[in-house]
């Protein structure tokens, strides 16, 4: 995703009115989601974000699977067309009668393909966040 994005970051401080402020943040740099949730989780802070129903309607189409459409569950990496493609089992079940990727059509598909590890409570996560 391209553009700037406003995150709002509670603070764990009372205003003047007794409720909790916020305070506008600009994310200027990206940082690995892990180093940003463990800092999130240590400072017991919450971030927002906020995207346009289109941003969210792309987020959405890059995680979920080619094959099923929903949210990839253990997803595979496919090194023919460099996409996560979809879930595990969805995959397995395409080898099972087609040779070729199910996106770009690359024959020896099965030699193509890789388990992606780290990002099923992110794609747990991000489902909750935009569905």
């Amino acid at each position: 995703m391209q553009g700037k994005f406003t995150l709002f970051q509670k603070n764990n401080y009372k205003g003047s009115g007794g409720i909790s402020e916020r305070e506008k943040v600009e994310m200027v740099t990206v940082v690995p989601f892990q180093r940003c949730w463990t800092k999130l989780r240590r400072g017991n802070k919450y971030t927002t974000v906020s995207l346009s129903e289109d941003q969210a309607a792309a987020v959405k189409a890059a995680f979920s699977c080619v094959i099923c459409r929903d949210p990839m569950k253990d997803p595979m990496f496919a090194s023919c067309c460099t996409t996560v493609l979809g879930c595990r089992a969805c995959l397995d079940q395409w080898q099972d009668g087609h040779a070729h990727c199910p996106k770009c059509r690359t024959d020896d598909f099965s030699f193509h393909i890789q388990s992606v590890v780290g990002l099923d409570d992110a794609l747990t996560a991000l489902h909750n966040i935009i569905s």
